[in-house]
């Protein structure tokens, strides 16, 4: 089953391994130097809050997603956690600039950590 404090319980286990977990006040790239690791976890956009029915539009729009790339570019973190529909739809965008391709439908997706300034580290997805 289920937790329905998920959040907070991924929250305390980067802060078991050493990291200060806080919110962002806002997607922007002063808050975006601050950050060791983004965590997007089942983003959402506004009009599929509380409504799972299609059609899902992205979560983010193209300027925020090609912030979040080009900071990753310069060696970011990214912890991406698209659970089942809508939210896979609402970061396919995201996604597809990353190389991969998310599948809008009720299962689990994918889980992604990306640094690109490393050589050693590759992109993890699992799901289907």
């Amino acid at each position: 089953m289920r937790s329905e404090n998920w959040r907070f319980e991924l929250a305390q286990l980067l802060r078991d391994d050493g990291y200060q977990v806080k919110p962002l006040s806002g997607l922007t790239k002063v808050a975006l130097a601050e950050c060791g690791v983004l965590v997007v976890a089942n983003a959402v956009a506004k009009v599929n809050v509380g409504d799972r029915a299609f059609p899902h539009p992205p979560a983010l729009d193209k300027d925020e997603t090609e912030m979040i790339v080009g900071w990753l570019s310069d060696g970011g973190a990214l912890l991406l956690i698209a659970d089942h529909a809508p939210y896979p739809g609402a970061v396919a965008d995201l996604g597809l600039v990353l190389g991969i391709n998310m599948l809008d439908r009720n299962q689990v997706v994918c889980c992604l950590h990306r640094r690109k300034h490393r050589e050693d580290q590759t992109d993890k997805c699992d799901g289907g």
